[in-house]
């Protein structure tokens, strides 16, 4: 090695172990965050499967059933945040689960729009300005997957309360990719079973999608070099490949399959 060059390579390893050191300093705090959304949401599957157990008590089936849908939806945000711990290279915490208090499904329902509201509203929006400080994607994906589907949770919850002993039988279907619960298609008689009777009871995976038309730009689509772009950032964004128009069609079919 020339002697000339030790200096500017001393200098190049100084500065990368400096960014390496500073990353793993600012996404401590969103592995933090991610590991209190794992236990959040672990705890909120067991919560809800004893609250659809108390439902069934009741002679409340509908409002069971949305609990054992939550429960699902719940899971997989679970299961997400999990697969973004160790994608950042942390380790699941280990905890105690909450206590299950023993009241009425009228009670438990309130405690469960008191709880979505909060991480709705407070907790999960301060997680993802931090998991987007730190660009970690797989942060920023698990804590938007949660917003939205705490959203959802909240809305049913508060519906199922307004309407408790005549609720409707209800549809509910679930995005196996983000956890999204979507609630439709409201039956005059539901057929006895038409939901299911396994543990997946009240869940219904319909999967209608289709191509958007859009292209992932890649580096060289801008006339970049694939080492000029970091590998920090998220997205280099998308072009249209056809006009919005030209997709109408299939767009208005999802909505229907997803709302009825």
């Amino acid at each position: 090695m020339k002697p000339q060059t030790r200096p500017a390579l001393v200098i190049a390893i100084a500065i990368a172990s400096f960014q390496a050191s500073a990353f793993a300093e600012v996404t401590s705090e969103t592995l933090g965050n991610l590991n209190q959304a794992y236990q959040n949401e672990s705890n909120a599957v067991r919560r809800y499967e004893a609250f659809a157990k108390k439902a069934d008590t009741e002679k409340l089936p509908q409002i069971a059933r949305l609990f054992r849908a939550a429960a699902e939806s719940e899971a997989i945000h679970r299961n997400i945040q999990k697969k973004a711990i160790l994608k950042l290279g942390g380790k699941p915490a280990t905890f105690e689960f909450d206590r299950i208090p023993g009241t009425s499904t009228a009670e438990n329902l309130k405690t469960a729009i008191k709880d979505e509201i909060v991480e709705r509203d407070s907790l999960y929006p301060v997680f993802l300005a931090k998991a987007r400080a730190d660009t970690a994607k797989a942060a920023v994906r698990a804590f938007n997957y949660a917003i939205a589907g705490e959203k959802r949770h909240a809305e049913y919850f508060q519906s199922a309360l307004d309407q408790i002993g005549n609720n409707p039988a209800t549809t509910y279907y679930l995005c196996d990719d983000c956890g999204l619960l979507l609630g439709g298609c409201f039956l005059r008689e539901a057929p006895e079973g038409a939901i299911g009777s396994d543990r997946r009871a009240g869940k219904w995976g319909l999967p209608v999608r289709y191509w958007r038309a859009h292209k992932k730009l890649r580096a060289e689509d801008l006339g970049l070099e694939p080492d000029q772009v970091s590998d920090r950032l998220i997205s280099l964004g998308h072009k249209r490949l056809l006009p919005k128009e030209a997709t109408a069609a299939l767009a208005i079919v999802e909505s229907r399959a997803h709302g009825c």
